[in-house]
């Protein structure tokens, strides 16, 4: 037993010995199986740099140390990878990240998105700007950090483009007094500018035509432009008109210039101090030969109407006839001697309302009223043939007005449109130069349809011959030969008259500067009269050819107090 272990421990010991014989032999080396690239982030911007780190791994899965690793990108315009591991992301896209050790690969993804825009700067963030004006804006987008991003798209616009107007470039254009947001949009982040519109500034008057030859009682329309200080048209200025020599020419607040006498005058139009300024010769030119002078009423600050008789052969004023404050809308007999008319008032010491028709004497004697009833009675017209008087008569009661005939006394009163008077409103009674027809104007109430009809005499075969929808056909007048007949409609919101052929049934429009009313077509067919607003305070009684040519202004002189609803009487 005791051999036993004794041999036993000198095994041990020999085996000892061989051990510590073999301490300095070399370890086998380990080799790289496998490499795992890691990376902070797998998503980057534009701009942003990361350190990627590799670790090489022996088939048992242990880490290995001091390898060599060589850096690459599968897309260096994307994603730049230095020789330590350093990745630059340059634009936006894909890539790769590789490390190889040893021949092994390993990698890892990374997506390069644009830098988001944190915030749309604009420089000027409230601004004002003269209307007429433009002006370009410009804002900028900046990242997180506050870095400047170039090459990012820019929307813009205004909350009210009344206001102002802004186009994809920036260019801001001021449309109108007022206020108004610009918004500067860029991803989703906004920029706003607050914008004032202010009145643009007057800067100079242009007055068209630059220069004119005028006749006497001839009449021209001038054109006044306001420019702004920049040259663009102001179209919502006052504008005054003046003439320094008012006993050559007149010149109303449209800027409708007539000649008074032959002389020379300098016309300026000023608008907010500033004044355009032309020239302008009045010659005696070849008046048109009338057969009649005109009648008419004229009102003043002293009187709603009063009777004029203008002579048409020379410059004398018109004489007024005696025929109270209150006379409107004459009409004169055949034979000139006696005159109807309409007659508005209170009476005096009752104050009942009159609105009754009159007549009397040319001289101003043998007034008489014709009309008692009650309602309205008004726009007499004396027939042809002189026994008759036809006019309008408004029932208060029925609403309504209608058409009726009278002696030429006030006796025998005969409606003639009953038959319409439950549906149209009707007035302007106007005879045929035989005195066999009349013709009417009708108004549909409560609508916008109106026409001019034409009846016989005795109320009989009523047809309608026009049609307007907000034109308003009225004031009808027949020419001498009975075959047209010239009346007053709206045109874009002007009054023109018009004439319609009844036979063909066609209507032609006399187009003329401004607004002309009432027209009567003189007894020899040469001629037609009118009315035409000639400024603020003065109207103006005309003359012109069937055509539209040869117009003249017969109340000339402003003393005379321009004139309405013009009609022919025959001279004495």
């Amino acid at each position: 037993m005791i051999r036993f272990i004794r041999l036993h421990l000198l095994l041990a010991l020999v085996g000892a010995i061989a051990a510590c014989g073999d301490s300095t032999a070399p370890a086998p080396e380990r080799h790289v199986a496998s490499v795992t690239v890691v990376t902070p982030t797998q998503t980057l911007f534009v701009g942003d740099a990361i350190t990627a780190s590799a670790r090489p791994h022996a088939s048992d899965g242990s880490l290995l140390q001091g390898k060599a690793i060589t850096w690459s990108s599968s897309n260096p315009g994307v994603l730049q990878l230095s020789v330590t591991g350093v990745a630059t992301a340059v634009t936006p896209g894909t890539a790769t990240i590789r490390a190889t050790v040893e021949g092994k690969t390993g990698s890892v993804d990374v997506m390069v998105n644009i830098v988001p825009v944190a915030q749309v700067r604009v420089p000027e963030p409230a601004i004002s700007i003269v209307r007429g004006e433009s002006r370009v804006l410009v804002a900028s987008t900046v990242d997180a950090a506050g870095r400047v991003l170039e090459g990012r798209t820019i929307t813009w616009q205004s909350n009210d483009v009344t206001v102002a107007t802004i186009d994809a470039t920036g260019r801001l254009a001021a449309r109108h007094e007022g206020t108004t947001t610009v918004i500067a949009e860029s991803e989703g982040k906004t920029a706003t500018v607050e914008v004032n519109v202010a009145r643009a500034t007057a800067g100079s008057v242009v007055i068209t035509p630059a220069a004119t030859v005028l006749e006497v009682g001839r009449t021209r329309q001038l054109t006044a432009i306001v420019l702004g200080v920049n040259g663009d048209t102001l179209t919502d200025r006052g504008v005054v008109w003046s003439v320094d020599n008012q006993s050559a020419a007149g010149i109303t607040g449209t800027g409708l210039l007539w000649g008074i006498a032959p002389g020379y005058v300098t016309i300026t139009a000023t608008s907010e101090g500033r004044t355009g300024a032309v020239a302008a010769t009045i010659v005696n030119g070849e008046p048109d030969v009338l057969s009649s002078d005109l009648l008419y009423h004229r009102t003043t600050t002293d009187a709603w109407g009063e009777i004029m008789v203008l002579g048409t052969t020379g410059g004398v004023a018109p004489i007024r006839l005696n025929a109270g404050s209150v006379s409107r809308m004459p009409t004169a007999s055949p034979n000139g001697r006696r005159i109807a008319f309409y007659v508005s008032m209170q009476e005096l010491g009752t104050n009942r309302q009159i609105d009754d028709i009159y007549a009397v004497d040319r001289d101003g004697m043998n007034m008489k009223q014709l009309t008692t009833e009650a309602g309205i009675d008004a726009e007499p017209a004396w027939s042809p043939t002189g026994d008759r008087i036809a006019y309008r008569h408004r029932d208060p009661a029925a609403g309504r007005s209608a058409i009726w005939v009278m002696n030429a006394d006030g006796s025998n009163k005969v409606k003639l449109t009953a038959d319409l008077e439950a549906t149209h409103d009707v007035s302007w009674p106007s005879w045929s130069p035989d005195g066999s027809r009349i013709a009417f104007a009708t108004v549909v109430p409560m609508g916008t349809t109106s026409a001019i009809w034409t009846m016989n005499a005795d109320g009989s075969n009523q047809a309608q011959r026009t049609s307007s929808v907000n034109g308003y056909d009225t004031q009808p007048t027949w020419s001498a030969d009975g075959t047209r007949i010239a009346f007053s409609r709206n045109y874009s919101g002007d009054r023109e008259i018009a004439i319609l052929s009844l036979d063909a049934g066609t209507t032609q429009r006399i187009a003329l500067p401004g607004a002309q009313w009432k027209p009567a077509w003189s007894p020899d067919g040469r001629h037609i009269a009118f009315w035409q607003p000639a400024g603020t305070s003065l109207t103006g009684v005309y003359t012109m050819r069937p055509d539209g040519s040869n117009v003249r202004l017969h109340t000339a002189d402003a003393n005379w107090g321009g004139g309405y609803d013009p009609s022919w009487i025959r001279r004495p």
